[in-house]
């Protein structure tokens, strides 16, 4: 059974994405992450991209030094060790382009639209946004 859970890394997609984000180690894969998702205005977001953004957006706000919650160990190790060790104002706007994108029209919603946690995932993705700024 695939892990489902309402914070960011509780589900198999972000966990998936945390892997491949901590081979690259780059803030180029970021990027790339999150402008698939916010940049790409008429097109529907799916999974597993949609939890992909999510897990960038984290990052980005951890970067900042405003970290949404605690992180998976392997992943709050590698940021300590991360260049640039602070995300650019620009960078936080496109996470927070991506998480409002998720929250308009994405699987990722409609998935948790169907499940009884809805709220408590809107309210951590909503959380995360602020934790952006």
């Amino acid at each position: 059974m695939a892990a489902w859970g309402t914070k960011t890394f509780d589900n198999d997609d972000t966990m998936d994405w945390m892997g491949e984000f901590l081979e690259a180690r780059s803030l180029g894969f970021l990027n790339e992450t999150l402008s698939s998702v916010a940049e790409e205005q008429e097109v529907y977001i799916e999974e597993p991209y949609g939890s992909s953004a999510l897990a960038a957006a984290e990052v980005v706000a951890a970067l900042r030094g405003n970290p949404n919650g605690p992180l998976p160990e392997e992943l709050a190790e590698a940021l300590v060790n991360f260049k640039p060790k602070k995300v650019s104002d620009t960078v936080a706007a496109l996470a927070g382009k991506a998480l409002t994108r998720l929250l308009d029209n994405s699987e990722l919603k409609e998935l948790w639209e169907e499940s009884e946690d809805y709220e408590a995932w809107t309210s951590n993705v909503q959380q995360l946004l602020k934790k952006l700024v």
